[in-house]
């Protein structure tokens, strides 16, 4: 059974990462998850209600978090200098 004990996970993992790494992974991931709808939206339709309800589904929560992917990677990059002094 996998670890789902997050905190503890994490704990255990090095974290060496600068705030350049962290706005540079954001960005990563806001495109991936636009990449991600990009492609759920070029699928062929589906062949029955449900799965097409189910693709519709995902590609909402791909959206909600591609754009939360954005506004957080904005929001670093307006005010890289102001954490970056907060945090060091």
């Amino acid at each position: 059974m996998p670890n789902t004990d997050v905190p503890a996970a994490a704990e255990r993992m090095p974290n060496n990462d600068t705030l350049a790494d962290v706005q540079a992974e954001v960005w990563r991931l806001f495109h991936l998850l636009a990449t991600i709808s990009d492609l759920i939206m070029e699928f062929p339709l589906a062949c029955d209600d449900r799965s097409e309800a189910e693709l519709d589904r995902i590609n909402a929560l791909a959206l909600i978090a591609r754009d939360r992917a954005r506004s957080l990677g904005l929001d670093i990059d307006q005010n890289f200098r102001a954490i970056e002094r907060r945090a060091g």
